[in-house]
């Protein structure tokens, strides 16, 4: 993954109209159709923006920590959701999408997963979970 080439600003626009919907539907009436709307989404087209910090030429993920001290990548479905809690015209985030989440988890054993809108939506994928996620995926897209 070259993550310089992948670093946005605002001026791009990036939105998950289709998941968004699912995740409020989720939200409204969990059942399995519904869990399976958002998964489907988020594992097979969502486009996230992860907040990065650039210092000194180096690229540091932003995280946030819950009460148990427990880290998660952020994932953010749009400009609107990542404003309402990172500020600043600097603020510069990467596109990436479940498949990247996965890999740099597999890479990064400080994180737990990853949250999708961690201050509304706040929806939360456990590690373990996304590695199954992930390698259902692989599974399926090998056999086609």
């Amino acid at each position: 993954m070259d993550n310089a080439n992948r670093l946005v600003g605002m001026e791009t626009k990036i939105t998950n109209i289709m998941l968004v919907e699912a995740i409020r539907q989720l939200k409204e009436n969990e059942n399995p159709d519904t869990t399976n709307a958002v998964i489907d989404e988020v594992v097979m087209r969502a486009k996230f923006l992860m907040p990065v910090t650039v210092k000194e030429g180096k690229m540091e993920f932003n995280m946030v920590t819950n009460a148990s001290k427990q880290n998660y990548f952020v994932a953010f479905t749009d400009w609107e959701e990542m404003r309402s809690c990172i500020s600043g015209p600097e603020q510069k985030a990467m596109v990436m999408t479940f498949d990247d989440y996965a890999m740099i988890m597999k890479n990064n054993n400080q994180t737990e997963g990853f949250v999708i809108n961690p201050f509304s939506s706040n929806l939360i994928f456990k590690r373990d979970y996304v590695k199954q996620l992930f390698d259902k995926k692989v599974e399926i897209l090998t056999k086609e």
